[in-house]
């Protein structure tokens, strides 16, 4: 089990650091296209739509926000109800968000090998389109991993068992 839970944190972990790459990489074209445009009347050719295929890479970091609880609860509900119905709700909750997860996957799949069949590129950069929609489908997959983990977690905690050490959302605030 550790092997597994080491292997998801592990993708998690990767994953996220390309979004922040990603986020970082929009930010820099974005300063330098404002600098080259005002100070060079020069401004970077493809600055928006490198931007927007930045973009994309955004989700990716949506693994390790499942992993790490950053998503949105009700907390003030869950936290009055016994903990055998707590888990058991959780993992029913943990069960759907990962087939709706996996048909999101499915779906931009099939979306990408479209693109890739019509050839369809972003209008100035001439860069095919399918390689991003694919990304988008990888930030899906690291999702389905972490809510796998986290529903091994609550499997655990509902039968009686130490859970996994994952962090809490209290860990997280400085």
């Amino acid at each position: 089990m550790r092997v597994i839970e080491k292997g998801i944190r592990y993708v998690t972990v990767f994953l996220s650091i390309f979004s922040i790459a990603s986020t970082g990489g929009m930010m820099v074209i974005s300063v330098l296209d404002v600098l080259m445009r005002n100070l060079f009347n020069r401004p970077i050719v493809g600055a928006t739509e490198l931007v927007q295929i930045l973009n994309v890479g955004i989700i990716l970091a949506l693994g390790m926000g499942c992993l790490t609880n950053q998503n949105i609860s009700v907390d003030f509900l869950m936290e009055k109800l016994p903990s055998v119905p707590r888990h058991l709700i959780q993992i029913s909750v943990n069960l759907i968000t990962i087939v709706v997860f996996g048909l999101v996957v499915w779906r931009t799949w099939i979306s990408a090998m479209d693109f890739m069949a019509k050839a369809y590129v972003f209008s100035l950069l001439k860069v095919p389109q399918w390689p991003f929609i694919l990304v988008l489908a990888l930030g899906f997959v690291g999702a389905i991993l972490a809510t796998v983990l986290l529903t091994i977690d609550e499997a655990r905690r509902l039968n009686g068992k130490e859970g996994l050490d994952l962090p809490e959302r209290e860990d997280l605030k400085p």
